[in-house]
């Protein structure tokens, strides 16, 4: 469960989708781990047998503490709209630390103290941009508008789309567009007419792609760009933008020809389009999201006293 503070629990109509939308990360998330710095003191007899079983479960926890706070930082990342890092920081704080609470619960029956604490001053903090209210995928009434600008990188991007609010035709289409300084793109064009199904229509600059067909549940579908995959068709797999060599540009066209919601995170806030306002008013807004975050984990036993500060990326970025 994810705590979050009052001020930071504004997502209605909209919000169930995107805390499924940040379930789905456990399963299109390859778990990347950067380690900056480790300490390491051991105390007493590590020759001998006791002392050596308790450095296997001090490893053990070590890297389950790791994969849990990363993906208790994803989720409450996407489970809110934040207007500063540092409401974000406190939600991150709050569940990081009951995180631990748990994890100590756990390993109280090993004859070990074990704690998981976040550390904001040395975590990064990137962008992303929301629409967390289902409307048209216009800014400001413009349907053709950039989101992202020579991102170096895009960790996450994942759109919900009404398959009920869709043009039939692909040539007239809402479209997703990628590309990268160098010429190369992906775009995806999403229709349908009705039925039940919707229609994602995929054209690449090395002529791959094609059409691929997505079940709608309750109405809707969600889509994950970046790894090309839908949880409504599990066994699709559509071209991924992950081809191309950053920086990206993306770009929504035709807006007013569908609805719904999307996320993206972006390692920084300079790339993000201007005219996207900070999220204290309605959508298109962005705010800011932990793009690596910094963690100290400890475990104490009769014998061993372990302690490791780890830098962790947060996605699976296009890097």
């Amino acid at each position: 469960m994810v705590t979050m503070s009052p001020s930071t629990a504004r997502e209605s109509g909209g919000r169930g989708q995107v805390l499924l939308v940040g379930a789905l990360a456990i399963a299109f998330v390859i778990v990347g781990l950067a380690v900056l710095f480790n300490a390491v003191t051991y105390t007493g007899q590590t020759a001998m047998p006791e002392a050596g079983s308790s450095i296997d479960d001090a490893n053990q926890f070590d890297f389950e503490a790791r994969r849990g706070a990363r993906e208790v930082v994803l989720r409450v990342n996407h489970a809110g709209v934040y207007g500063s890092p540092s409401s974000l920081a406190r939600n991150v704080s709050a569940n990081v630390s009951n995180y631990s609470a748990i994890m100590g619960a756990a390993y109280s029956s090993h004859g070990a103290a074990v704690n998981v604490s976040f550390e904001n001053a040395t975590s990064e903090y990137g962008r992303r941009i929301v629409q967390h209210e289902p409307r048209s995928f216009t800014n400001g009434g413009v349907g053709d508008w950039q989101l992202v600008d020579e991102a170096g990188e895009v960790g996450w991007f994942v759109v919900t789309v009404n398959g009920t609010d869709l043009a039939e035709n692909p040539s007239n289409a809402f479209a997703i567009n990628v590309t990268n300084d160098t010429g190369e793109y992906v775009e995806y064009r999403i229709h349908g007419k009705g039925g039940g199904v919707v229609n994602v229509t995929v054209n690449t600059s090395d002529g791959t792609g094609g059409l691929y067909q997505i079940n709608t549940t309750r109405g809707h579908v969600v889509i994950d760009l970046l790894d090309g995959r839908s949880p409504m068709n599990r066994s699709m797999r559509m071209p991924s933008f992950r081809r191309l060599d950053g920086p990206y540009n993306v770009t929504f066209v035709r807006g007013g020809q569908a609805r719904g919601l999307y996320s993206i995170v972006v390692p920084s806030a300079d790339r993000v389009n201007g005219s996207i306002a900070a999220c204290v008013s309605t959508p298109p807004c962005h705010g800011p999201a932990v793009w690596n975050v910094t963690v100290e984990t400890r475990y104490e036993s009769p014998t061993v006293d372990v302690s490791h500060n780890h830098s962790i990326p947060v996605y699976n970025s296009t890097s």
